[in-house]
């Protein structure tokens, strides 16, 4: 294999590649329909099958009402992309955002909307410190680490938390609130930088040296 594609589709979303021989990790807004239907050309023509395509599956509710407008030109991008790479014979694998979000630290199955997509661009950006990371290509990045970990890559190293918490995370976070509390501090905001460091110090330094 030598390039991975993660996409987030919708016009808020984006496109993360990755380079296997070189290690180079890029991403992008996602592009108009000829802009992308040349990229995803140009890539053909240089790494013919030895490719594949993680794309996010999406169904028909987004987590908040939209108008039936929206949705279908949602829908309507989606099945453009999907064709794009299905034409193309670009092996492509759906994932359920239920699935390539799981144990991510500091996403947790309640999140909606804003408070989501500001915990998933911190963690994008801690994975790829040198890649310029914006709400239209976080999900795409963390996206891309999921695809990468499925292919047998060892995983992104993650500078702040030291600590994958899998299922775990929610209930050490709730223990790591108590404790916080219980010492007279002020809890961070969650999913930012200072929670997921106060979580990796309670099960380093409080939980796992009982």
């Amino acid at each position: 294999m030598k390039l991975i594609i993660a996409i987030d589709p919708g016009a808020s979303g984006g496109i993360a590649k990755m380079e296997m021989n070189t290690g180079v990790v890029t991403a992008m807004a996602m592009p108009e329909d000829a802009d992308l239907r040349d990229m995803f050309e140009n890539i053909k023509a240089e790494y013919g099958n030895d490719l594949v395509c993680y794309l996010e599956q999406v169904g028909g509710y987004i987590g908040v009402p939209q108008p039936g407008s929206y949705m279908f030109n949602f829908g309507d991008g989606f099945g453009y992309i999907r064709g794009i790479v299905d034409a193309m014979r670009i092996r492509r694998i759906m994932v359920r955002p239920q699935v390539w979000q799981k144990g991510i630290p500091g996403v947790v199955p309640k999140m909606k909307g804003a408070e989501r997509k500001r915990a998933l661009k911190e963690y994008a950006a801690r994975l790829y410190p040198n890649e310029k990371v914006t709400l239209k290509t976080a999900d795409a990045l963390a996206l891309l680490e999921y695809a990468r970990r499925v292919e047998g890559l060892p995983p992104m190293p993650d500078p702040v938390t030291n600590v994958v918490y899998e299922n775990n995370y929610r209930s050490d976070a709730r223990a790591a609130v108590k404790w916080c509390k219980a010492k007279g501090h002020a809890v961070p905001q969650k999913s930012s930088k200072e929670f997921l460091t106060m979580v990796n110090y309670w099960v380093n330094e409080v939980r796992d040296a009982k």
